[in-house]
């Protein structure tokens, strides 16, 4: 589950990163802005995902429901006007959401059952 979540996590940083650089619709707001907006807040988990930490784990599953919302939002309003692009974003963006919950909930919960009791007790979990 561990590559899954972080195969998962690094292709929904990827389609951000595509989607605001070349994909998106031309807004009055710079694309720099947008860029940074939605990918820096993923950006902040990664150091604790490569530490294998359960706490990272579950503050990148907090975040990543923020971009479920909005693939959700996306890929509706998308729908409802009639542009695929923006409707396949939403949908990628959806699915790559929901398969880093899943692992990501797999692998906190594996790593909390793997620690012992007497560690348990130290750390005050």
């Amino acid at each position: 589950m561990k590559y899954l979540a972080h195969w998962s996590y690094g292709s929904l940083l990827a389609l951000i990163v595509y989607w605001e650089i070349w994909g998106a619709s031309a807004t009055p707001v710079s694309r720099g802005f947008w860029l940074a907006l939605k990918a820096l807040p993923l950006l902040a988990a990664v150091h604790g995902l490569r530490r294998d930490s359960a706490d990272a784990y579950v503050l990148a599953t907090l975040l990543v429901l923020i971009y479920f919302c909005e693939g959700v939002a996306t890929a509706y309003s998308a729908g409802v006007s009639g542009t695929w692009p923006a409707c396949a974003y939403g949908a990628v963006e959806i699915v790559l959401s929901l398969v880093f919950i899943g692992a990501a909930s797999f692998r906190a919960r594996f790593i909390r059952r793997s620690v012992t009791p007497r560690a348990r007790a130290e750390t005050g979990w």
